[in-house]
């Protein structure tokens, strides 16, 4: 536990961007996810915490034969940068 700790205050960091956030380019994060319910909520948390002026958020669930769909949609309901795709089915 110490050692993770250590690591991150010694981890190097990137410099602020010297642009104006409304110079940034937009962003995508795309989350390929399949029976992630246990974990879906705290990574969309986590995303939506971020500080990156214009991103979105699309959560592409993968066939999830558990509630992953239900939680990311609800969370979609109330972040409008984060959206939810079906994959397709994998052929035969």
């Amino acid at each position: 536990y110490l050692h993770a700790w250590i690591d991150f205050w010694l981890a190097p960091r990137l410099p602020r961007s010297p642009l104006p956030p409304h110079a940034l380019p937009p962003v995508t994060v795309l989350v390929p996810a399949r029976n992630e319910a246990h974990n879906i909520e705290a990574c969309l948390r986590s995303l939506a915490a971020q500080d990156y002026p214009d991103f979105e958020v699309v959560v592409i669930d993968d066939a999830s034969t558990d509630d992953t769909a239900a939680r990311v949609a609800a969370h979609a309901a109330r972040d409008a940068r984060v959206r939810l795709l079906a994959a397709p089915p994998l052929p035969a």
